[in-house]
């Protein structure tokens, strides 16, 4: 591994092989308002006021937290940058992040505490709310460790154990595949897109690298049509 997270969401690609360990906080997270000022400038955000205001009332409510909040990371970025804040980190406000919540909500608290060993002393909410920061600004995990307050093996770990579970749930409520009558309707069939068959022509197989410059150095060839293909 490169040091870097995963882009997209590949369930087949994650595949975790060690038993879950404590992740535990071994450093103090840097400090909060800092963190958002870095994150705003490096991602140089444009809000809508219009966008904002639709969701100003129920991000009001979230003022009122209790000493058992189920994301006390979440509320600290919250309490010192508002709605705002939540964007900066995760690109949705906190009413549409509450949204993805109740649908990854009952597979993953459920999930986030089974196994053996000690328990996360994360809350599945806040490792939810890192997992689309690590997605939305793509860092090293050396990076976000630092940030959240982390070891690197053990946030890299939490994150792996996050989308291991999440995807599943978001692709099914969030990807629908679309029907051949779908395709019919919407004029979206073969027939009006003829450039989408013309990688059936020919058959590849696979041959041996040759040495050399790159350029000479050819992955697949073609013995029906004496083509090479990278």
């Amino acid at each position: 591994m490169d040091g870097r997270p995963l882009k997209r969401f590949n369930p087949l690609l994650v595949s975790l092989t060690v038993k879950p360990t404590a992740m535990v906080r071994s450093t103090t997270p840097i400090h909060v308002a800092e963190l958002l000022r870095r994150l705003a400038e490096d991602s140089a955000l444009v809000h809508d006021d219009v966008v904002q205001n639709d969701f100003l009332d129920s991000d009001d409510d979230a003022d009122d937290t209790s000493a058992d909040s189920d994301s006390p990371l979440l509320d600290d970025y919250f309490e010192s940058g508002g709605s705002d804040a939540v964007v900066t980190l995760t690109n949705f406000t906190l009413t549409e992040f509450h949204l993805l919540w109740a649908h990854v909500e009952p597979e993953l608290t459920s999930r986030w505490a089974s196994g053996r060993g000690r328990k996360s002393a994360t809350t599945a909410k806040d490792a939810f709310m890192m997992f689309l920061c690590v997605l939305k600004h793509y860092r090293t995990w050396q990076k976000y460790a630092i940030d959240f307050g982390f070891k690197a093996p053990t946030f890299e770990k939490m994150m792996y154990r996050g989308l291991e579970i999440v995807t599943p749930v978001l692709n099914k409520a969030f990807i629908c595949p679309p029907s051949m009558a779908t395709q019919r309707v919407n004029s979206s069939t073969f027939r009006h897109y003829p450039y989408a068959l013309y990688a059936t022509d020919v058959k590849f197989q696979p041959a041996f690298r040759p040495t050399g410059r790159f350029s000479k150095a050819k992955h697949y060839f073609s013995n029906q049509d004496k083509l090479y293909g990278l």
